[in-house]
């Protein structure tokens, strides 16, 4: 699936895609995740581990395959 990484200084992998779901962990800043599933305003992902959960699609920056490798992105 696609990449991404996290943006807020905290985010939580949820058991379902809404807020009072279960927090399953919490994910610093800059971790990376695969995308599974985007649902709505939510991401399914899958983290270091193999464990897999929801984020909310806001707290996710997606990466541009295509500038993986050559000139970094323009921030």
């Amino acid at each position: 699936g696609e990449v991404g990484i996290t943006l807020p200084p905290m985010a939580f992998l949820r058991a379902a895609p809404h807020l009072h779901a279960e927090p399953l962990r919490t994910l610093e800043a800059a971790s990376a995740v695969e995308i599974v599933e985007a649902r709505d305003e939510w991401l399914l992902v899958r983290v270091g581990g193999g464990a897999e959960g929801w984020i909310e699609a806001r707290d996710v920056g997606l990466f541009d395959r295509r500038r993986a490798y050559g000139a970094p992105p323009a921030l």
